[in-house]
């Protein structure tokens, strides 16, 4: 039988390189993974998602792709499901992904230097997230980080905990996605998690996460 494909998702700034120890986990897991890359803020997530939509159909073969998305990606993936309906996807998992908007994103769009870092990201992503629900039969988990002692907290204070130091737990969550967890992980420490890998293979596997 062939490995379950997934398709790996970056999330702002990002161009995948981050997702190699995630990848690698997931590949000694028995999955075969590829990595789909986008310019965060150089368009607006309809492009994105649409362009992900034709890395979907190019990887769609016995089994449907699954899709693992960190931060910007999750929404990405959200927003592709919504406007491609029809095409075969497995099982679906975020990590650290704002869902419902970021405040930090919000926070620094209040500055020009900052505006312009988030780009086409902001006024059609990170501001008020994805409109809610994850699409009927789509099986989603949400991977929030809780380890906030480095981020971009530390320089806009304010952001609501429990967080992983730039997306708070709040934000994770969206209606219509089957599970949700925590891990003790940063932002970026989700990336490098064994926790967060091996949840994210338990969800892949079955649909919901470990205890």
């Amino acid at each position: 039988m062939s490995a379950e494909p997934v398709i790996l998702i970056h999330g702002l700034w990002m161009a995948g390189a981050e997702m190699t120890l995630l990848g690698s986990r997931l590949a000694d897991a028995g999955f075969a993974t590829t990595r789909f890359r986008y310019p965060s803020t150089q368009k607006g997530i309809l492009q994105h998602a649409d362009a992900l939509a034709e890395a979907v159909r190019q990887n769609a073969g016995p089994r449907a792709p699954h899709l693992v998305c960190h931060s910007l990606g999750g929404l990405v993936a959200v927003t592709m499901l919504q406007r491609h309906p029809e095409l075969p996807v497995g099982r679906v998992v975020a990590l650290g992904s704002p869902l419902r908007g970021s405040w930090m994103a919000r926070r620094l769009a209040r500055h020009g230097w900052g505006a312009r870092m988030l780009g086409f990201s902001y006024e059609s992503a990170l501001k008020n997230g994805v409109k809610p629900p994850v699409p009927v039969g789509i099986e989603m988990g949400s991977i929030a980080g809780t380890l906030s002692v480095i981020g971009a907290n530390k320089i806009f204070r304010g952001l609501p905990e429990p967080s992983d130091g730039t997306v708070s737990l709040a934000e994770t969550h969206l209606e219509g996605v089957a599970d949700h967890a925590t891990v003790r992980a940063t932002h970026m420490g989700l990336l490098l998690s064994t926790t967060a890998a091996e949840q994210t293979e338990w969800f892949l596997r079955g649909g919901s996460f470990a205890e």
